[in-house]
């Protein structure tokens, strides 16, 4: 998943807010590809996992979306509520975003996504970033 997310931030290198729409669109497509992966990283009916590679991955991806927020903010967004709140909203709109699509509930997009799924989900995206 990790290296769906930087591979996008590396293809937009420029502003941190453009970074971290391109990570979140990496986090997206890295879900809509491996769903089953996906959920058994992320999902809220698996048991608590010890399993290290699962583990090492959704570290990672967290690691990621933290320090897009970082580089947005100026500052390490742990240390204060509303960098947490930052995070909690970058990582829930990404998130709800790949479970919805999974899920199939998003059909209204299906039209969209057809034609340039990188293009809406950033600017879905976009739209929950912190502001500077």
């Amino acid at each position: 998943m990790k290296r769906s997310m930087t591979s996008r931030q590396h293809a937009e290198r420029g502003d941190p807010r453009q970074d971290l729409v391109a990570a979140g669109v990496g986090y997206v497509a890295f879900a809509r590809d491996n769903p089953m992966l996906f959920k058994l990283m992320f999902g809220s009916e698996r048991p608590s996992s010890d399993d290290s590679d699962l583990v090492q991955h959704a570290s990672g991806a967290f690691a990621t979306l933290v320090n897009g927020v970082r580089d947005i903010r100026g500052g390490d967004p742990m240390a204060d509520a509303d960098g947490l709140k930052d995070i909690a909203a970058a990582w829930s709109i990404v998130h709800g975003i790949a479970n919805l699509l999974i899920a199939g509930r998003m059909g209204f997009l299906q039209p969209l996504l057809e034609h340039d799924p990188e293009t809406v989900l950033a600017d879905i995206i976009v739209r929950s970033l912190p502001q500077q």
